[in-house]
C-alpha cells in the first residue's frame, strides 16, 4: 500500500463505489471467459466424433485401476513407485473429469450470484 495513497489497493477507481464496480465488471468477464471456454470444450468434445475421443480417454483413463498393472505405459518403462504411479493416474483421470466438468457448464452454467433468483 502506497502511504501517500491509502486507496491506491482500488486500481485506479476514484471512489469505493467505483472500485465495486470495476470488481463487478471483472467478475462477470472472468465469468464470460469460464463459460466461453466451457462451450470450446463442448464444441470439441459434443460434437462430430468428439464424444467417441471422449469415450476413448475416458476408458484410457477413469475406467481403468489406480493399482499399477505393469511398468510401461504408451510402450515405455515409466520407473516409479506406487505412491508416483497413483499420482501419474490421477493426473490423467483428472484431465478427462475437467474435461466432462467443463462440458456440464456449456449445457448448463454454474449459478452465480448474478444470475440467481432473489426469492
Amino acid at each position: 500500500m502506497n502511504a501517500a495513497d491509502p486507496f491506491s489497493w482500488m486500481g485506479g477507481a476514484e471512489t469505493p463505489e467505483d472500485a465495486l464496480k470495476q470488481n463487478e465488471e471483472m467478475a462477470r468477464a472472468a465469468e464470460l471467459a469460464a463459460i466461453n471456454t466451457a462451450k470450446l470444450f463442448f464444441d470439441v468434445f459434443g460434437t462430430g466424433r468428439g464424444p467417441e475421443l471422449l469415450a476413448v480417454l475416458r476408458d484410457c483413463t477413469i475406467e481403468l485401476p489406480m493399482i499399477r498393472i505393469s511398468g510401461t505405459f504408451g510402450g515405455a518403462e515409466i520407473n516409479m513407485d506406487g505412491a508416483q504411479w497413483a499420482f501419474f493416474r490421477e493426473g490423467q483421470n483428472s484431465v478427462v473429469r475437467m474435461i466432462e466438468a467443463q462440458m456440464r457448464v456449456a449445457v448448463q452454467p454454474v449459478e452465480t450470484k448474478g444470475n440467481q433468483d432473489d426469492t
